[in-house]
């Protein structure tokens, strides 16, 4: 299969672009992320660290943070202007997900002891450690 070229850059720098492309994925990522929880909370999940690897607007995080409220939920992106999304919405919603960028910042939640690793882009998650403490 032949893919169609990029209309954008690979990495949202552009604010206007960056908010468009929220205002048309948000109820998708939204939909992750009821999908998400279902799952966890039908395998008896109910807090720990959860990080999200390319969350971009951070709407998925959102809904996991509303659910379990108990959980340590950090969004990485390398996009400035959709983690500045982020984390106005967590900001509007007092949740209290973190939002990061660079790098750097995948490597220092990975030595952390994580829970649950959310790959963004795909529709199917990780449960990495089940019901221990941290």
């Amino acid at each position: 299969m032949k893919r169609k070229p990029l209309t954008h850059e690979r990495i949202f720098s552009n604010e206007n672009y960056a908010e468009r492309y929220a205002q048309q994925h948000w109820k998708m990522a939204e939909k992750f992320g009821q999908q998400y929880t279902q799952k966890l909370a039908s395998q008896g999940f109910d807090q720990g660290k959860i990080i999200d690897v390319g969350c971009g607007f951070g709407a998925t995080n959102l809904v996991l943070a509303e659910r379990f409220v108990e959980s340590e939920i950090v969004g990485i992106d390398l996009s400035e202007p959709l983690l500045e999304l982020a984390r106005e919405a967590a900001e509007e919603r007092n949740l209290m997900s973190e939002f990061d960028l660079k790098k750097r910042m995948f490597i220092k939640y990975l030595t952390r002891r994580i829970h649950l690793m959310l790959p963004s882009i795909s529709t199917w998650c990780i449960w990495l450690i089940t019901r221990s403490k941290c």
